[in-house]
């Protein structure tokens, strides 16, 4: 009995305590359609024991019951997903909403805070100076060998067609460094 007391009161208080916590994201939350979710598991639960492949079929199915713009709960953390271009857009095109994930926190020892980890201003900043690199007029120069570099890629992921699977991403990583150094093989590394 003392324990059964001693579970709720403890449920109780860290229950109160992460309302409090994340009374703001759970209001923002509201305005957004989405899943049921667990508390403290958010929509996590949904996502044990599915594939790269099942996630994505997941999240279509998503977009068609919830519309273009819809919550997903990873833990406590509330993730607003949307194919909604405007709104990608107005997102993208400020620094007020360029916070990173708290995974990109983990990445800190290892990249500092270059481009993809560091934010406001220091993002602003850094973006301005590598986006002139990306200009349509550098990468017209380039349009050959992606297009090569494409079709060889192609070419074989259709041998591993009849096998039930395959890294993908050996391919694509191997093609896509194949590219930056301008060569047509794609099978450097494989």
């Amino acid at each position: 009995m003392v324990l059964v007391i001693l579970l709720i009161s403890l449920t109780t208080i860290i229950s109160v305590f992460l309302y409090l916590k994340f009374a703001r994201m759970l209001q923002l939350g509201k305005a957004f359609k989405g899943p049921l979710n667990l508390p403290l598991f958010g929509h996590g639960l949904h996502l044990i024991g599915k594939s790269p492949h099942e996630y994505l079929l997941m999240l279509t199915d998503y977009i068609k019951i919830y519309g273009n713009t819809f919550k997903v709960w990873m833990g406590p953390e509330l993730n607003i997903l949307t194919i909604d271009l405007k709104d990608i857009e107005v997102v993208l095109g400020t620094t007020k909403f360029n916070d990173k994930a708290t995974l990109y926190k983990t990445m800190i020892p290892w990249l500092n805070e270059g481009l993809l980890i560091s934010r406001g201003k220091k993002w602003f900043k850094r973006r301005k100076i590598i986006t002139p690199a990306f200009h349509f007029k550098i990468l017209e120069q380039f349009i050959e060998v992606f297009d090569q570099g494409g079709i060889k890629l192609v070419e074989q992921l259709r041998t591993q067609i009849d096998k039930e699977a395959f890294d993908f991403y050996s391919f694509v990583s191997t093609c896509t460094l194949d590219i930056i150094c301008g060569k047509y093989e794609c099978n450097t590394l494989i």
